[in-house]
């Protein structure tokens, strides 16, 4: 938010949204997270005519071609070559898409899919043990640790090891139940921090 990205604000005004709703019962829940849906769709028409967001469609148009022409993978890297192919006459060239799920989807095709579902299954475990009750740590970091994944599919935190290990480190910080402290090793966050860790490094 401190850089005035426009993608860290929406991240963080979603995130804050969909962390509160989980204080809800399901009616309401559902009920804001279809308003926020709503909100996404109406501001469409708008989005579309901002220059980046047009840029980075064009970003996610290559790399899910990439994913329909490879879908094993075209290999880390291939991004740019492809883009420089595809891209509109008088477009810049790129290196990345500048978003995590197209660079994942496009370099490594079904295999990245894979190591994506990671990450998405980490936050429903997060949402299975969050206190329904009351705000606790649990939901502040579920609320960074989302805010951070909606903005890395918007802009390139993704790619900045800092931002990867603080998300890592956040992961260390959740806390689970007592009855999972023998199985932690287990855990799918736990395995979401070795892979987080490795990318970063």
């Amino acid at each position: 938010i401190l850089t005035r990205s426009r993608g860290a604000f929406v991240g963080f005004f979603m995130a804050i949204i969909i962390t509160y709703s989980f204080t809800f019962n399901a009616k309401k829940r559902y009920a804001s997270w279809g308003l926020l849906l709503l909100l996404a769709l109406i501001s469409i028409p708008t989005l579309s005519k901002v220059g980046s967001v047009i840029v980075r469609s064009e970003y996610a148009r290559v790399s899910l071609g990439m994913l329909a022409d490879k879908p094993l993978g075209a290999g880390v890297g291939e991004f740019r070559n492809d883009y420089l192919l595809e891209k509109l006459p008088g477009a810049e060239g790129a290196v990345l898409p500048h978003s995590m799920s197209m660079t994942i989807l496009g370099q490594c095709g079904l295999p990245g899919l894979l190591a994506f579902g990671l990450f998405l299954a980490n936050f429903v475990y997060i949402i299975r043990i969050l206190d329904k009750d009351k705000w606790t740590l649990n939901h502040f970091i579920f609320l960074g640790l989302l805010a951070w994944f909606i903005h890395a599919q918007l802009d390139f935190n993704f790619f900045i090891p800092g931002t990867l290990a603080t998300f890592a480190v956040m992961q260390a910080l959740i806390e689970r139940p007592q009855v999972d402290d023998k199985v932690l090793g287990k855990k799918i966050s736990t395995g979401m921090n070795i892979l987080v860790l490795c990318l970063s490094a």
